[in-house]
């Protein structure tokens, strides 16, 4: 990236990352400017933010944990990043796993890939997020798509193994995630088909 505008050579940069990430990114001077975080990144106070009008709210306590802090990076000067929803073919070792047909859920940690993951092979989550956009993820998953359950916590705050199992049955027990997770993988597949929109943003992007 240093290198190539001396060589008069364009930047891109694409990561398989969500959304949410880039927003973020291309919002932070404004959240520092608005007070809701500080310099190093930090959460001022408790609130939810609406970072675009085309994504659900946020907590603000989730900031502190998506690596806002480094100054330097948020100074750099003629880059910029360019999001486009693109679909891209899965084949680790994880996917191969989820495709097998005994499977019945996913425990994931709703990263971004294993969240697409997930999604592109049907199978409904039981949510467990720890940082970076994770937790904005388990909003998507739980309550927009609603094709998963997140856990409560108890009072020290755990996550019990009661806690697990009663939401393991009712996952498994309820068919409406899982329909709804096909219903989603559907439409997935069909944006990364040939014409489909994601297909399209991408030729868009190498172009």
């Amino acid at each position: 990236m240093k290198i190539a505008p001396g060589k008069g050579i364009k930047r891109v940069a694409f990561r398989t990352a969500s959304a949410t990430v880039f927003t973020l990114r291309s919002c932070i001077q404004k959240l520092i400017e608005d007070g809701i975080i500080d310099n190093e990144g930090t959460p001022t106070k408790k609130q939810m933010l609406h970072l675009s009008p085309k994504m659900i709210a946020m907590s603000a306590d989730h900031l502190g944990s998506t690596s806002l802090g480094n100054i330097k990076l948020q100074k750099l000067k003629d880059f910029k990043a360019l999001w486009h929803p693109v679909g891209i073919q899965l084949v680790g070792l994880l996917n191969r796993v989820l495709a097998h047909p005994p499977v019945a859920c996913f425990m994931s940690h709703c990263g971004w890939n294993s969240t697409m993951e997930g999604i592109c092979n049907g199978v409904p989550f039981l949510c467990w997020p720890f940082f970076g956009d994770q937790m904005h993820n388990e909003n998507y998953i739980c309550n927009v798509w609603k094709v998963g359950i997140g856990f409560n916590r108890d009072e020290r705050p755990l996550i019990t193994g009661k806690e697990i199992k009663t939401k393991l049955e009712e996952l498994l027990e309820n068919g409406k995630y899982k329909a709804k997770v096909l219903d989603l993988k559907e439409r997935v597949t069909n944006c990364i088909k040939e014409g489909g929109s994601s297909h399209n943003n991408l030729k868009h992007f190498v172009k």
